[in-house]
């Protein structure tokens, strides 16, 4: 069965201010849907990040989205989705369920994926995700946590990874950068989020007799700024959010991954398997599910065992080549076009 992409038409919501992977993901997700003709609009509340980034490649409309329970912003979804003839609404994050669910209750089809492995809990809140004809998870993991729900209605779709990779040498890229030669170098790519372990991280680095640690992601630097002040840390450098993450992989020796709960399908680990960067990261969502064999995996909430971590791949050679080549392996199994065709199919299947 083929889709009529004349006039076929998906609204993908987004309820979030900041830019973070999920949106990333959406948008990754949309520049292939409409390689093959399919019509993409964006719902966003006024302040997305999000909003800046499509430019003039998608079409948006702003809307409130006043919390996760905006009746009276669903309403004005619903007159926007018919008045559009939306074929099906696609929402990214967990407060956009409730508005696709809501457009369910009226005949259209809606489709959503779920990307964080927290726990849901409630009655209601199951309610909303089974008011959908379709719900992505990103591993298995938050696969699992949806068993509630009819399993036909139940999809597997990992997480795509899309960055061009440049030519230059690792040299290259540090003094690029501005770093010396000689260090060795940490990368941490998140937005500062408590959720994402910064803090532990820092705790690892102090343990380190070396190395310069980046910790490249928006958010409120004074989080982490008073941490690294009342440690004394040197060397710790809070980059804010960065467009082109790629010199800062090509300088990196180690990529950590610090994250305490609710990963998903971490699209910077499949990132930093792309650029040859061996990778720690913590037990948490889908990482072991995407990076068992490929990376260090430890427990999360353990400082010591990253450091110890992080210091084995310093000294272990044979260590870090195994883990940079079976990462580069893995990673061509998260191609965007891989990605595309599953939610197409998905879309094929309403």
């Amino acid at each position: 069965m083929a889709i009529c992409t004349e006039k076929f038409s998906i609204l993908h919501i987004d309820t979030e201010k900041r830019f973070g992977g999920g949106q990333k993901q959406a948008l990754i997700l949309a520049t292939g849907l409409k390689d093959k003709g399919i019509k993409n609009i964006f719902a966003l509340k006024k302040d997305s990040l999000l909003k800046d980034k499509i430019k003039n490649e998608f079409e948006y409309v702003v809307f409130p989205f006043r919390g996760e329970w905006d009746l009276q912003t669903a309403i004005r979804v619903l007159f926007f989705v018919r008045k559009r003839e939306i074929s099906i609404v696609h929402s990214h994050t967990a407060h956009g369920a409730f508005y696709s669910a809501f457009l369910n209750l009226f005949g259209i089809k809606a489709a959503h994926t779920r990307r964080v492995s927290y726990p849901i809990r409630g009655n209601l809140n199951k309610a909303k995700y089974k008011l959908h004809d379709a719900v992505v998870g990103v591993c298995s993991s938050i696969k699992d946590d949806l068993s509630f729900m009819d399993k036909k209605k139940l999809h597997l779709i990992p997480s795509a990874v899309d960055i061009k990779k440049n030519n230059i040498s690792k040299d290259e890229a540090r003094v690029k950068l501005g770093l010396s030669l000689d260090e060795k170098v940490i990368l941490n790519v998140g937005n500062i989020l408590p959720m994402k372990g910064q803090k532990m991280l820092l705790d690892a680095f102090s343990m380190l007799n070396e190395g310069i640690l980046l910790i490249a992601g928006g958010g409120d630097r004074k989080i982490l700024q008073k941490t690294i002040d009342d440690r004394r840390l040197k060397n710790v450098h809070l980059l804010g959010f960065v467009e082109n993450m790629q010199n800062f992989y090509k300088a990196a020796d180690v990529l950590v991954i610090s994250s305490q709960q609710g990963e998903g399908s971490p699209a910077v680990l499949k990132e930093a398997f792309l650029f040859g960067v061996p990778v720690v990261a913590t037990d948490v969502g889908g990482i072991r599910e995407i990076g068992e064999g490929a990376c260090i995996i430890v427990p999360p909430n353990s400082a010591r065992d990253i450091f110890q971590a992080v210091e084995h791949i310093f000294k272990d050679e044979e260590l870090k080549s195994r883990l940079v080549a079976e990462g580069k392996r893995r990673a061509m199994n998260f191609s965007p076009q891989n990605m595309v065709k599953k939610y197409m199919n998905v879309y094929k299947s309403l």
